[in-house]
């Protein structure tokens, strides 16, 4: 198994536009040593795939598993940063994850705009032998002070497919908060090859406008 960072890693460090890189997933834990690659492409219908982000993690064992990311969004800093993450099996279809990650944003090889902390949990449910509930609240910290990021999402296996519907929000600097609808039909080609696209619709409740995002990524087993 591996761990699916990219909604952790990419809809919470940022807050505008709303969405960033993300794509619809569960978190797992990865395999002992190195053994996951991910890159992604992202964007909005006015902007294109302007933005990218790559990912290396490895298996530590006793449930705990490290990774190093990289960040970039058009006309902004860079970001280069570090994420942990425990996994727990609880009874009755249940599974715990605990993770934090860290990402000062690079300047012309420079950290600037101050260094991001999130951390968060995600609690998933089995719910039978292709359907699994999950929730993963988050919470973000930064110069402008702390957000909270809540999302409940499904995801419900098709053969090769895994259908994931996502429901989220994360708490602006002021006003109401925006919703956020995600879904990510991800493809798996092999153990070592998935494809993983997200739609994005993004709703500012503030402006009563609406706006949409999509991402692409690759994710590569090296072992």
């Amino acid at each position: 198994m591996r761990v699916y960072l990219k909604s952790i890693l990419f809809t919470g460090l940022l807050l505008a536009p709303f969405v960033r890189l993300n794509a619809a997933d569960l978190i797992e834990p990865w395999d002992a040593g190195l053994s996951d690659f991910e890159i992604y492409f992202g964007g909005s219908r006015d902007d294109g795939l302007t933005d990218f982000s790559l990912l290396l993690g490895c298996g530590a064992g006793g449930g705990f598993s490290i990774g190093a990311f990289f960040n970039h969004y058009s006309g902004e800093a860079d970001e280069l940063g570090i994420v942990g993450i425990w996994t727990a099996q609880l009874d009755r279809g249940f599974d715990l994850d605990l993770w934090a990650l860290t990402a000062p944003r690079i300047e012309r090889e420079t950290i600037s705009g101050g260094v991001h902390w999130e951390m968060g949990s995600e609690l998933s449910w089995d719910a039978s032998k292709k359907t699994i509930l999950y929730a993963r609240p988050s919470l973000l910290f930064s110069r402008e002070g702390s957000r909270w990021h809540p999302l409940l999402g499904l995801m419900h296996e098709y053969g090769a497919v895994e259908l994931h519907l996502e429901l989220s929000s994360e708490e602006p600097l002021f006003g109401a908060w925006p919703m956020h609808l995600a879904i990510g039909p991800n493809v798996r080609f092999s153990k070592r090859l998935e494809l993983i696209p997200e739609l994005s619709i993004i709703v500012d409740r503030g402006s009563s406008s609406t706006s949409w995002a999509f991402s692409i990524g690759l994710i590569l087993t090296p072992m």
